[in-house]
């Protein structure tokens, strides 16, 4: 019978001892491995830059980013957060939403594309920023820029941390100003 009392005790220790890592480690700072997925534009336009920053200012914190147009399954593919650009109006979800920022749309071209339409040439123009507002008047309904998640509930601290800094980091975007508009009187 002592034996069976020792090895219950030795089992509450442990457990002890796993409950006591997990409350450590949630106190301390970000750090372990965030699993992320988020549309190409997205990563190489905004988020891409911004997750370097993350990533320099917590240093035991290692990225995963799945780089997908695809609608991934958060929960069943293990995903700890999504990035997604929805327009209005949004479908309901059991995932937590958390709206980063807007993403503005505009319709430009290069005045050597719309010349030589539809010969399409004007990738150099494109390139070097030489843009005309086709529609200075209209502006369609921005997108919303959201990171979707399981739960706020047990959110790992690197999580947590991502999501508060990407938060900041959309707050002080000019995403008015992220196409710079130029006319043939600006060259």
């Amino acid at each position: 019978m002592q034996d069976l009392n020792d090895l219950f005790y030795f089992a509450k220790v442990v457990e002890a001892e796993a409950a006591q890592e997990v409350i450590d480690r949630s106190r301390s700072g970000p750090q372990g491995l965030i699993r992320l997925s988020a549309p190409p534009a997205l990563v190489c336009f905004e988020l891409g830059p911004m997750l370097g920053r993350y990533m320099a200012a917590n240093p035991l914190v290692t990225v995963e980013l799945d780089s997908t147009s695809r609608r991934v399954d958060v929960i069943g593919e293990g995903i700890d957060v999504a990035f997604r650009v929805r327009f209005p109006p949004m479908e309901d979800s059991d995932l937590t939403l958390r709206i980063l920022g807007d993403s503005a749309q505009q319709i430009v071209a290069s005045p050597d594309l719309i010349n030589q339409w539809p010969a399409m040439v004007a990738a150099d123009a494109i390139h070097a920023g030489t843009f005309v507002d086709l529609l200075p008047n209209w502006r369609p309904v921005a997108g919303s820029v959201q990171a979707i998640f399981p739960s706020r509930r047990g959110l790992l601290p690197s999580v947590r941390s991502l999501i508060d800094f990407l938060v900041t980091e959309y707050a002080a975007c000019d995403h008015t100003q992220a196409i710079r508009i130029h006319t043939n009187e600006n060259k």
